[in-house]
Parts: C-alpha cells; sequence; structure tokens
C-alpha cells in the first residue's frame, strides 16, 4: 500500500466524487418508487503526483550530494469514469513562452537533468478512482557542479482521442510533474535579455524578446515594457511578471500588439529584476520596425466637436465619433487632454474599458474642469489605448489634437 501522502489523499478524494456521482437521488415524497439510476457522464481525467511529503505537489529541490542518489514514487490516479490506458515515460522540462514548467516530447534528447533520472518508460491500464505507484530513482554523477537541475515525469494517453464534433481531428491528454534536483555548492542568479525582434503571422504582430538564465538556478524576472513612437512619446506600457525561466535554459517575453497599432518606427525599452536574488539586466532603447498589416486597421477620428453648452460657460458638450478599422477591441480607454493657453490642464476620461466596435463608435460626454473655467483659450487632444484589464498592458492607438477651441473671457 502506498503512504498516506497528497496523492493517496488526492485517490480517497475522488474515489469520494465517484460514488458520490453514482448514488440514486430519491426525494422523501418519492421514496415509495424508487428513481432509475442516471447513467455516469463520461468524463476523461487522470494526474500525476508525487508520492510522499512534497507539500508543493512536485519534486521541489531535492538534495542530492555528487554521487549520491535518491529514491523516489510518483503515482498516477485515475480521476475520470472511464478506464484510461496511459503511457508514463522521463522528458527534460522545458520552458514556456513568457517563463513556465512544461515537459518535452520522449523523442527529445535527454538533457543532463533527465539522464540523471532512473524511471521506466511503461504503459499503465486504470479503471475509474484507480491508481498506480511507480517507483524510480535519480543519480547524480560524481563530478555534477553545484546548482538546480530539472526534470520531468509525464503521463499521456496512449491512444489519440477523436475530437467530440468534428471526424478529422484529434487530440491527446497529458499531465507532467517536475523533478528538481538541488546539488549543494555556491547558487548563482543572472540572466540576459536578447535583441527585440517583430513576428508577423497574417494578421498577429508579436513583439519578441530573448531571455537566457545564465547562472545555476532558476529566476522569475519582473518588470515594465515601455515601447516609445519617432515623436518620443510613450505608446505602449506592459507590466511584465515572468514564470520561472531555468538554469541553462532561453525562452522568449511576447507581446501581443493590437492591430490598430500604426505601422512603424519604435523604441523598446526593458527593465527586468529577479525579486528573490536582485539580479536584474536591462535593455536601452532598442529600434524595432512594427510591419504593416494586409488591410488598414487603424482607428481614427471620423468627427469630433467640442462646445460651450452657454456663453457664460459652465460645462462642455462633447461629441466624438471614432471609426476602428480592425477587429474589435474588449476594452479601451477614451481621453481627453485639456490645454489652456499651451499649458497642460488635466486628462479628462471619455470612456473607460469601454468596448471599441469594428466600424463606427460614438462617444459623447460633458466636460467641467475640475479646478472651473478660467479666462484663457482652451485645446484638446484625444487619446484612444486599448487596455487589457487582466495583465494591465496598455497601447495607444491614437494621439491626435483636435480642431476645436473654446474662449473663455
Amino acid at each position: 500500500m502506498p503512504t498516506r501522502s497528497s496523492a493517496s489523499k488526492l485517490l480517497i478524494l475522488a474515489i469520494m466524487v465517484l460514488v458520490g456521482t453514482i448514488a440514486p437521488s430519491v426525494s422523501a415524497q418519492d421514496a415509495g418508487t424508487p428513481e432509475a439510476t442516471p447513467e455516469l457522464e463520461e468524463r476523461l481525467e487522470f494526474a500525476l503526483a508525487p508520492v510522499g511529503d512534497h507539500p508543493d505537489g512536485f519534486f521541489r529541490d531535492l538534495e542530492v550530494a555528487p554521487g549520491g542518489s535518491i529514491d523516489l514514487s510518483a503515482m498516477v490516479l485515475n480521476l475520470g469514469t472511464v478506464p484510461l490506458e496511459l503511457d508514463a515515460f522521463k522528458s527534460n522540462a522545458i520552458n514556456t513562452t513568457n517563463g513556465g514548467f512544461t515537459s518535452a516530447e520522449p523523442t527529445e534528447e535527454p538533457s543532463v537533468a533527465t539522464t540523471w533520472v532512473d524511471f521506466p518508460e511503461q504503459t499503465i491500464e486504470l479503471r475509474p478512482g484507480e491508481a498506480q505507484e511507480i517507483p524510480f530513482s535519480v543519480h547524480v554523477p560524481a563530478d555534477a557542479q553545484p546548482g538546480q537541475y530539472i526534470s520531468a515525469l509525464s503521463a499521456k494517453t496512449a491512444e489519440a482521442l477523436p475530437m467530440p464534433g468534428t471526424d478529422s481531428l484529434d487530440y491527446t491528454l497529458s499531465s507532467a510533474l517536475t523533478v528538481s534536483i538541488l546539488v549543494p555548492g555556491e547558487l548563482t542568479y543572472a540572466f540576459s535579455l536578447g535583441e527585440p525582434e517583430m513576428l508577423k503571422d497574417r494578421e498577429i504582430r508579436t513583439l519578441s524578446i530573448p531571455v537566457t538564465n545564465e547562472g545555476n538556478y532558476l529566476v522569475r524576472p519582473s518588470g515594465e515594457l515601455v515601447v516609445t513612437d519617432a515623436d518620443g512619446k510613450d505608446v505602449l506600457t506592459a507590466p511584465i511578471e515572468m514564470g520561472s525561466v531555468y538554469a541553462g535554459l532561453s525562452t522568449t517575453i511576447e507581446v501581443l500588439l493590437p492591430e490598430q497599432m500604426p505601422a512603424g518606427d519604435y523604441a523598446v525599452s526593458l527593465s527586468l529584476t529577479d525579486e528573490a536574488s536582485g539580479a536584474t539586466d536591462a535593455i536601452e532603447p532598442a529600434r524595432i520596425k512594427v510591419p504593416d498589416l494586409d488591410a488598414a486597421a487603424g482607428v481614427t477620428v471620423g468627427s469630433a466637436t467640442i462646445e460651450p453648452n452657454a456663453e457664460n460657460i459652465a460645462f462642455a458638450n462633447v461629441d466624438v465619433n471614432l471609426n476602428n478599422g480592425g477587429q474589435q477591441v474588449p476594452a479601451s480607454n477614451v481621453t481627453l487632454d485639456v490645454m489652456r493657453d499651451g499649458e497642460a490642464v488635466e486628462s479628462f476620461p471619455l470612456a473607460t474599458k469601454q468596448v471599441l466596435l469594428s466600424g463606427e463608435n460614438v462617444i459623447s460626454a460633458r466636460y467641467i474642469p475640475a479646478e472651473a473655467w478660467e479666462s484663457g483659450t482652451y485645446t484638446f487632444t484625444l487619446k484612444v489605448s486599448a487596455v487589457d484589464p487582466n495583465g494591465g498592458q496598455e497601447t495607444i492607438l491614437l494621439d491626435e489634437a483636435l480642431d476645436a477651441t473654446i474662449v473663455v473671457p
């Protein structure tokens, strides 16, 4: 019997769920006439979990000295309602885009860490609620250098499964588990940023920046990306929060540019720091060229009027007609920058996190200065930006002075 670990607890929970699903429902008033047991919904679900005291849910920084070894166990659990045939194997741990863990295909040349893992490749058949424990070991060679080494265990459906609703598509289900080995000694933390480049795939433009971990322990860089146009104006700001970038591996930061962002020459600045270690690197303004899309996709002002409500002004009526030549923008900010006699007064929000439809968009508002109207000539600039309500990225799609003035005696 396996130890009562996080894996076995998960199995017990899975069995409880299955039992609860199978039990028929009988109301008090119908107790004399049992209802038919509903058919169990077909569900494919499984997990790969560590056996033993591993509260993180994976094998984290298992310390093994050079020339030493460690015996471990993993458990494969069928959490679904149908029998499963699964292939279990070891594989390389690799970084996903923007950092984080994923496992490589078993056909990939084994990394140093993966060659240390003695995990038997096998096919496992599991009934619903059943689990199987797989013992394995890790052997660290005598000449291993200090640092963190990452490998992975994986399980996936042995046969491709037909995609529901299609005749030609299929898929596989998989689960992966990190095996992190720590060879004791001095740990170093360092990473470097490469040159930005633009990627284009049909109507999608992506800014890509390479990141390489040059130390011997993982880092999680974070900071802010700024893209500036030819006039020196910030047109895109994006907070960067990377997942783990493993020692000796490289990945990329990728930022999707809205299709409404004008083509042209821009400068990219980026400064990132791993808060745990203090390791840092930066890109001084690096030049990029954002390519044109095949069709016009910008945001333009169709018309704009800003008029006082009366001779003795109390407020101004603002009416703006925006044309969006691209796809719908799920969330946009529309801002009126106000100046008096050429001096900045304030930025006034006309719309916040508003859907910007493809085609025509009409925005109307009343503008009253926060400090009341003062004598002088008021002029206005309209800014439209696409915003990511979750990640915080903001891209300015339009920054245009309006042909509208208000003169206050």
